[in-house]
């Protein structure tokens, strides 16, 4: 992966995002947040897995749907610690 640059995966992530619809890998559902985005295309999900997961210490894991989805796109599943800070955490990035 290259360095992102603003606007670089506009188009390609889906602007709504779901909170909690899926199960942590990482620990117990009320401890963690599981956040899922859809993006059109494999390369720019790895993308945005990768600088999720990089870019913020908040974040436990991320992982990208290792196939598409019922639309044909992604899912790139983001699990971050559920504290007091978490609503935050999810507007800086």
């Amino acid at each position: 992966m290259t360095s992102l640059k603003s606007n670089d995966l506009k188009g390609f992530v889906n602007e709504i995002f779901t909170i909690d619809s899926y199960k942590s890998k990482m620990g117990k559902d009320e401890n963690v947040a599981v956040l899922a985005f859809e993006v059109s295309d494999q390369e720019p999900a790895k993308d945005l897995m990768s600088f999720i997961e990089k870019g913020y210490p908040f974040i436990l894991d991320a992982d990208v749907s290792s196939g598409e989805n019922r639309k044909g796109k992604y899912d790139v599943f983001v699990e971050m610690e559920r504290n007091r800070y978490i609503g935050k955490n999810i507007k800086q990035y």
